[in-house]
């Protein structure tokens, strides 16, 4: 299911012509981001990226406003902030997918009840488990396999984990999963649409595991370290939580 809703509206450029442009607005734990961007290009392509995110209240005022504009040359496109800006990103699929990264990214910034760990998080009924380790060492394939064995799934890269009780809560970003990620999971069973992903982001509401939006997962009791180079063993260990 789709829930990033669009609201349409139309601006005019400066030089008066008319462009059609599309507002996405989605909601992370309390915070609201919105995305006003050209219709024609991204229509599409965000609301394959944004489906896992919960939809805003209609008249919530926006935490994060986002802007994607022409870049300096044909194809290329401007990602912009109040005070940042992502220049000439090269076609409509990156731009999308720099869009959505945004938003998780100043989100998720904003969030400092929690810890945020670049790692995954997957759980069963009982505890929580954290997968860390470098990029490309298999933590969201590792994750979503476990998703497909049963476990819940809260996020497979940016793991928002609450200071007070170690419990972690949903980050519904699509996840990445290249072409040798997907083969390994089709084995398992799980076979992902090309209607579903775009270029290696999968969107969030395809795979398997995906918990309540605001509804906290079980503590986080063992960490896993996975190998850095292969060959080599991950690691597992147990959280010790601080006295009170």
């Amino acid at each position: 299911m789709v829930t990033a809703v669009p609201a349409r509206s139309t601006l005019f450029s400066s030089n008066g012509c008319s462009n059609n442009i599309e507002t996405f607005r989605v909601a992370i734990h309390g915070l609201v981001a919105e995305a006003r961007v050209p219709r024609l290009f991204f229509a599409r392509r965000l609301p394959l990226l944004l489906a896992g995110y919960s939809p805003a209240a209609p008249f919530a005022a926006a935490d994060v406003e986002l802007a994607v504009v022409p870049g300096s040359k044909r194809g290329l496109w401007d990602v912009a902030l109040a005070n940042e800006r992502f220049p000439d990103i090269v076609g409509a699929d990156l731009a999308a997918q720099r869009v959505e990264w945004v938003i998780a990214k100043e989100t998720v910034n904003r969030l400092p009840r929690f810890i945020h760990v670049h790692g995954a998080v997957v759980a069963t009924a009982n505890q929580s488990l954290l997968l860390v380790g470098h990029s490309g060492r298999g933590k969201s394939t590792t994750a979503v396999a476990l998703a497909q064995a049963g476990l819940t799934l809260f996020t497979d890269d940016v793991a928002l984990i609450g200071r007070e009780d170690l419990r972690p809560v949903s980050v519904p970003r699509p996840i990445k999963l290249d072409r040798g990620s997907r083969m390994l999971l089709r084995r398992l069973g799980l076979a992902i649409p090309r209607a579903a992903r775009l270029r290696e982001s999968v969107s969030r509401v395809v795979l398997p595991g995906q918990p309540p939006p605001d509804v906290p997962g079980p503590p986080v009791t063992k960490i896993v370290f996975l190998a850095p180079e292969r060959g080599e063993r991950s690691e597992l260990r147990t959280m010790i939580r601080p006295r009170p």
